[in-house]
Order: C-alpha cells, then sequence, then structure tokens
C-alpha cells in the first residue's frame, strides 16, 4: 500500500512538470507572440503585455496571487503547493520560450496549434492532481458545486468574455476570432485528455429472446451486460431487458449479434461520457 502511494504520487508529479512545461511552451513560444488571448489568467497576461514591458509568464504569476489565496480557502493546502508549482514553472518556461523566434507567424496555425498543446498541458496538470492556476481556480471552484460539468465546457463558458476583450484591446475583429478559436481546440482537447476519446456506448436491448443473446454477447462479443426487468408497454407482457456497457468498436458487431437471434428486437444505442469498472477506467478523472 505504502509503494502504491509513492508511485502514485511520483507519477503527478511527473504528469504535473510534464503539463506545465507544454504549458508554458505554447504560452510563451506559440500564443504571446501572436497577440491570442484565449481566455483566462493567460489571456489578460498577453492583453497586458502590450502595455507594460513585463514577460507574460511573469503576469500569470502576478495575477494569480488573489485566486491562489482563495483557492488555499477551498480547496486546501496540497492544492496550494502543486499549483504555485505549476504557475511558477510555467511562468518561467512562458518567458524562456518568449525569447525565442515563435513557432509561427501564421495565426491561424498558432491557434490550433497553440490551442491544442495548451489544452494538452492543462489536462496532464490536472490528471496530476494540480492546476495552472487562473481559470484552473476558478473551474475547480464551480466543479466542488456543479460536479456534472465538463471541465471544457466551463473554459469555453467563462473564458469567452476575455476573448472578446481581446478584440478590442487589439483593436482587431481578427484577433477575437482568432482567440476564439484557440480557446475552442484547447477546450476540446482538454476534454479529451480528462475524459478519453474511446466513444463508450451503452446499449439497451429489449427482446423476447434475450436469454439465447445474452450468453452470446457475454462469450462471444466480450461486452458486460445487466439484466433488468421489465414489461412491454405495447404487450403487456413480461421480458428481460439487457443493458451493455461497450466500446464503440464492439457496436456493429453486438447490433448484428442481436438482429442474428431477433430481427423485431428492439435497441437504444447512446454515447456514455465516462465508464467505471473492470475493461475501462479503474479510477474517476482527477479534476
Amino acid at each position: 500500500m505504502f509503494l502504491n502511494s509513492k508511485l502514485s504520487a511520483a507519477k503527478n508529479f511527473m504528469l504535473l512538470c510534464v503539463g506545465t512545461i507544454i504549458y508554458g511552451f505554447s504560452l510563451g513560444f506559440i500564443i504571446s507572440p501572436n497577440s491570442l488571448a484565449p481566455g483566462g489568467i493567460a489571456g489578460i497576461s498577453v492583453m497586458l503585455k502590450s502595455f507594460v514591458p513585463l514577460g507574460v509568464g511573469t503576469f500569470t504569476i502576478l495575477l494569480n496571487i488573489p485566486l491562489l489565496i482563495l483557492g488555499r480557502i477551498y480547496l486546501g493546502r496540497a492544492f496550494l503547493f502543486s499549483t504555485l508549482f505549476a504557475i511558477a514553472l510555467s511562468g518561467v518556461t512562458a518567458d524562456l520560450f518568449a525569447k525565442l523566434e515563435p513557432l509561427t507567424r501564421q495565426p491561424i496555425l498558432a491557434a490550433l496549434s497553440g490551442g491544442a498543446l495548451m489544452g494538452l498541458g492543462c489536462g496532464l496538470v490536472f490528471r496530476g492532481r494540480g492546476t495552472t492556476g487562473g481559470t484552473d481556480v476558478v473551474a475547480r471552484l464551480i466543479k466542488l458545486k456543479k460536479p456534472h460539468l465538463r471541465t471544457g465546457q466551463i473554459f469555453l463558458s467563462i473564458d469567452g468574455l476575455v476573448c472578446i476583450s481581446s478584440g478590442i484591446v487589439f483593436k482587431s475583429f481578427d484577433a477575437m476570432l482568432y482567440s476564439f478559436l484557440t480557446l475552442i481546440v484547447f477546450s476540446r482537447v482538454l476534454d479529451k485528455v480528462l475524459y478519453g476519446g474511446e466513444g463508450a456506448k451503452m446499449v439497451i436491448v429489449m427482446s423476447e429472446k434475450s436469454g439465447e443473446i445474452l450468453p452470446v454477447l457475454l462469450n462471444k462479443a466480450g461486452v458486460g451486460c445487466t439484466v433488468l426487468k421489465g414489461r412491454s408497454g405495447y404487450r403487456g407482457n413480461d421480458m428481460d431487458i439487457l443493458l451493455c456497457a461497450m466500446k464503440k468498436q464492439h457496436l456493429t458487431e453486438v447490433r448484428d449479434i442481436v438482429l442474428s437471434y431477433d430481427d423485431k428486437a428492439f435497441m437504444l444505442v447512446g454515447n456514455t461520457n465516462e465508464i467505471f469498472g473492470e475493461g475501462f477506467k479503474t479510477e474517476p478523472d482527477n479534476f
């Protein structure tokens, strides 16, 4: 148990370091040189940099101080340490890379690559049980009250105002649109890193031949099923209803199996954000 705890802590610290460096790299090497303000403290720092001769990383450190105090009150001491570390490392990384020639000067390429890398870095930091400060802290506080909300959606909602402000500050409608594009890419990549891209499916099978279908799904398709007792509203007869969770690549095989036994079977297919248990995730996301 002690060894597992140590390994878990080492893994989290590694994720925190790698994610923070990627985040700082994207901010200083791509986002800031192209005057993109994709929301949050990072976006505000990019705008302030055009008025005050300080590095974008330095601004992120200074602007995060009030949020760190708030986060310490509601999120605890462990949060404070990991976030302080992430803010400092990302700020230094951003300022170092800002001294180099930027990766690209093409706004569209900067928005796509910068948003993707920032989302990747942020997601790794979250999986390492840390944050990069700014909107991350606000998002964590919101998740305490509204845990059902997806992290990327929270970022997209509260950062939109910063993107609009960038168009006013830089006096450019294009700058605002590119900032929004960066934010959208960032939020999508962040959700992929946090919630996975396996495209899990949930299938509900209603058939009078569910007893014959069940062992085939379990043994041939390797799909987990739960048997629910139900009654047909149309016919009024009792029946076993199969509730099946699977990865999307198994859906076609499951459908063919069900229809081969009962071509009149009624199937409901839906997407699921997360599935926990054997064959799927073994622990919830950290954010």
